[in-house]
């Protein structure tokens, strides 16, 4: 019913429908992170779900990042990486392009995790490209992405040899 009323004037039509459909991306978002911390696995999933579906191809930068994080959290890996691609070519905050960066990284280093079992020379362009990620994520918000940070010195130490990265 609410499609067949005239906008308010001075609102664009669609406009109301698209204040609805961001509202409701930011409520399953959150919903998903407060289901996630008390534990309750399938109902941050059924909410990180429900969230994606109001993501679409004219979404804001910080939504498209959000969404690409919650495809990589579903173990969407691939179309995470890739929504996190097109948010870096979004106009978007160096805060938000931050976080497409680090969710860059965090698909990197879940590509490395996969093939763990088959040695540091096998896993090292994996962990060479989430570390360039997790930089580029620092860089892009110097001082707060402490996550990148503590990724890079391990990234480190594994490709210095001090700390083994085998099965």
């Amino acid at each position: 019913m609410a499609d067949h009323l005239p906008p308010p004037p001075g609102m664009p039509p669609g406009a109301l429908k698209e204040q609805a459909r961001k509202l409701l991306f930011r409520v399953h978002y959150r919903n998903a992170s407060v289901k996630a911390a008390q534990g309750d696995e399938a109902g941050a999933r059924q909410n990180r779900t429900f969230a994606l579906a109001y993501v679409d191809e004219n979404s804001e930068c910080e939504t498209v990042t959000k969404a690409a994080e919650l495809l990589r959290s579903l173990g969407e890996r691939d179309r995470g990486r890739a929504e996190a691609e097109r948010a870096l070519r979004l106009p978007g905050s160096p805060r938000t392009h931050s976080f497409a960066h680090h969710t860059l990284g965090e698909c990197a280093w879940d590509d490395a995790e996969d093939v763990r079992a088959h040695g540091l020379d096998v896993v090292r362009p994996y962990l060479e490209s989430a570390k360039r990620h997790y930089q580029a994520a620092r860089d892009a918000w110097p001082g707060e992405d402490a996550a990148s940070a503590q990724r890079i010195s391990r990234i480190n130490a594994m490709l210095d040899g001090r700390v083994t990265y085998d099965a």
